[in-house]
């Protein structure tokens, strides 16, 4: 099944064509600590990534403030370490924080409190994604936003 997701050519002037198209699927992913440089760090790898990926400017600074929101909410809220997975195909590019918090889901992540006080940063996540909900897992859940990928530099 190798070859459901790696190309194989029949010679070398076919392989060396192929390593200039990117897969229909790439991804990567961080494992993160509970400290306070893990939206830093956050940041600083969907940032290398949209560049790797060559994608536009403004997609990448999307997916660098998803990215720290949803981080800094593992980091702060579950206070758990996390890891963070983006991946780029034909829908998009997903970008996923999955924490430890056996606790669960919450009931309604955008409601705001009885003062009406609360960050914005699920708010702003949800204005800027295509489409962004919240997983179970097994010992956690994954807070997932999809962006939209219009155009990339080539």
């Amino acid at each position: 099944r190798v070859t459901d997701t790696v190309p194989l050519a029949a010679d070398e002037i076919t392989a060396r064509q192929l390593l200039q198209r990117r897969p229909p699927a790439v991804a990567r992913y961080l494992d993160l600590d509970d400290d306070p440089l893990a939206a830093r760090r956050a940041r600083l790898f969907v940032k290398a990534a949209c560049q790797d990926w060559q994608l536009d400017a403004a997609v990448c600074d999307d997916a660098v403030l998803v990215a720290s929101e949803l981080v800094g909410n593992a980091t702060a809220h579950a206070r758990t370490a996390c890891r963070l997975d983006i991946r780029l195909d034909a829908l998009g590019l997903t970008i996923a924080v999955r924490d430890y918090d056996y606790r669960g889901l919450l009931t309604n992540p955008l409601a705001c409190t009885s003062a009406g006080r609360r960050g914005q940063g699920l708010f702003l996540v949800a204005s800027i994604s295509r489409a962004w909900g919240v997983s179970p897992t097994e010992n956690g859940k994954s807070v997932w936003a999809l962006l939209a990928v219009t155009t990339a530099v080539r």
